[in-house]
């Protein structure tokens, strides 16, 4: 129950199939598709009507390499983060899922070629801690995705 609030009422905290306490972090750069160079990880802008697989798994640093190993840990459910666009073609949107997944909700838009623009969200992560980026509309966009606190 929860004692401290005087109500008396019971809340689940964590369960199969369900995300428990949120834990903050100090703010990780996970992914940025201008980086070259960086072994194994796709980079480059994203057009529409395609889409790329995310690990959110490792912060990075401006060149991509680890610097911050395991910042959202295995059995993580969820990630708060921040996905920001730049260099943009044209207009569209990305909409971010769990890996292997797909949404039609759209998670950041943008109206004109040069923009660059954030926005804050929650998802759920797949179980190799990965979320999926897709782009829709007729233009393209890097962008960048910081990792700000996940749930377990």
């Amino acid at each position: 129950s929860v004692s401290s609030s005087g109500t008396g009422r019971w809340r689940r905290l964590t369960a199969a199939n369900s995300a428990g306490a949120f834990t903050a972090i100090n703010p990780v750069r996970v992914y940025d598709s201008r980086w070259s160079g960086v072994g194994g990880v796709t980079t480059g802008a994203l057009n529409t009507g395609n889409n790329r697989e995310v690990g959110v798994a490792d912060g990075r640093s401006d060149t991509g390499t680890v610097n911050a190993a395991n910042a959202v840990p295995a059995g993580a459910r969820a990630i708060a983060y921040n996905l920001t666009i730049t260099n943009t073609v044209g207009s569209g949107f990305l909409a971010v899922s769990p890996a292997g997944t797909g949404t039609d909700a759209s998670t950041i838009n943008w109206s004109a070629a040069g923009t660059t623009a954030a926005n804050a969200a929650i998802v759920a992560v797949s179980t190799t801690r990965t979320i999926r980026v897709a782009a829709g509309g007729p233009g393209a966009t890097d962008f960048i995705v910081d990792v700000a606190g996940y749930w377990l």
